[in-house]
């Protein structure tokens, strides 16, 4: 039990830490095959950095499985495709399609782990798909590709969730690390790394280092101890965060469908670890 509240604390961190993704994408001014780049170089030496701290005399001898290399791979790739969603269409629009994750995440872990959510977690990922439509069907705000692109990001996240459920007894941090190198590699024919202005490059780094890389770390250690449903349920706390951040700071009305929808989202999540802490359920 010690494992898994450790593990809802480093999710509920990584949600707060993805949160400010959209805020730094406004703030950045290169495009986003740049940014993609330099991102995700910054962030891939920050995880470096995290391996050889947990791993130190074994470094040399650590090596990606199959296994390892399929979740990087489908890290890297959604992550492109979630900063994409970022500028594509709007920072609600985003998170509130990523908050269906936790319905694809259980669907998944049910077909390959045999592992069904909890019927607390069930409901609240229900409730939490209602405030999801109320927030996208309030407004025409949202871009198709944009939309189609927080889609693809969300089954992603989805997947790499169950295969860090399904292998916990292999690290995968190092898969983690490996992918921003994966996602650089991907952008990098389409990006203009040379073009960047000194202020600009200072930014990507804390955006990297900070939301992107702590957030990754933090996930990826929580989603060995949680099941993948109540995984997807806990990181949907960015769905009313994220869109906060930007309107404080550039007045990105979100609108009051996506407010709501948003606040339901969050009752859902808070409601969900009390009655799962009440009833002594382990969720993983």
């Amino acid at each position: 039990m010690r494992a898994e509240r450790l593990g809802l604390l480093s999710i509920a961190g990584a949600a707060a830490a993805w949160s400010t993704a959209g805020l730094f994408t406004r703030l950045i001014h290169v495009d986003t095959w740049t940014l993609l780049v330099w991102r995700n170089v910054f962030g891939g030496a920050f995880m470096g950095v995290v391996v050889a701290m947990m791993y130190r005399r074994r470094l040399v001898s650590l090596r990606l499985s199959r296994v390892g290399w399929f979740a990087a791979t489908v890290n890297g790739l959604s992550m492109l495709a979630y900063l994409g969603a970022l500028r594509e269409t709007t920072v609600a629009h985003t998170v509130i399609i990523y908050a269906t994750m936790p319905f694809v995440a259980a669907v998944l872990a049910w077909a390959t782990l045999r592992e069904a959510p909890t019927r607390p977690t069930l409901l609240a990922a229900f409730v939490a798909l209602l405030g999801v439509v109320m927030a996208v069907g309030s407004g025409g705000s949202g871009r198709f590709l944009g939309d189609a692109l927080a889609g693809l990001m969300t089954l992603g996240v989805a997947i790499y969730t169950t295969v860090v459920r399904a292998h916990r007894d292999v690290s995968l941090m190092l898969a983690a690390a490996v992918s921003p190198l994966i996602g650089a590699t991907a952008a990098l024919p389409r990006a203009h790394p040379l073009g960047v202005s000194a202020a600009d490059l200072a930014l990507i780094a804390v955006f990297a280092t900070t939301s992107f890389a702590l957030g990754l770390a933090l996930y990826t250690y929580g989603a060995r101890h949680v099941s993948p449903a109540r995984a997807g349920l806990v990181s949907a706390l960015d769905t009313p965060l994220a869109p906060l951040w930007v309107w404080l700071a550039f007045g990105e009305d979100p609108g009051v469908g996506t407010l709501i929808g948003g606040a339901v989202v969050l009752v859902a999540v808070l409601a969900n670890l009390l009655l799962e802490r009440h009833a002594g359920t382990p969720a993983g």
